[in-house]
């Protein structure tokens, strides 16, 4: 099951061209899309923080609507601690939406 991130996420809202291709490709493959819980918090976070907060809302619905939500699970915590144990205090950032659309 492909598994979108937050990267194409944005693109796909931005309506940027290379990102739907991709998302086409995908749906022609008629597997099911997911995501993941974080990243649809990173959306929302994005769209709340955005010029055009009630648009990218919409938006932002729409896609999490269209896909399986991955939850935050046990095993999701577990592999948190185990890498923010390494002591990396770059990891479990990239990827964080630190600005908005």
């Amino acid at each position: 099951m492909p598994t979108l991130d937050t990267s194409l996420l944005v693109d796909l809202i931005r309506h940027d061209p290379e990102a739907m291709r991709t998302l086409e490709a995908m749906e022609q493959e008629g597997l099911p899309l997911a995501t993941t819980a974080i990243n649809a918090l990173e959306l929302y976070r994005g769209a709340f923080l955005s010029a055009s907060m009630q648009e990218n809302l919409r938006e932002v619905e729409a896609i999490i609507r269209a896909l399986i939500e991955l939850p935050i699970t046990d095993e999701t915590s577990i592999a948190r601690k185990a890498i923010s144990s390494r002591g990396d205090p770059g990891m479990g950032r990239s990827g964080e939406a630190t600005t908005a659309f």
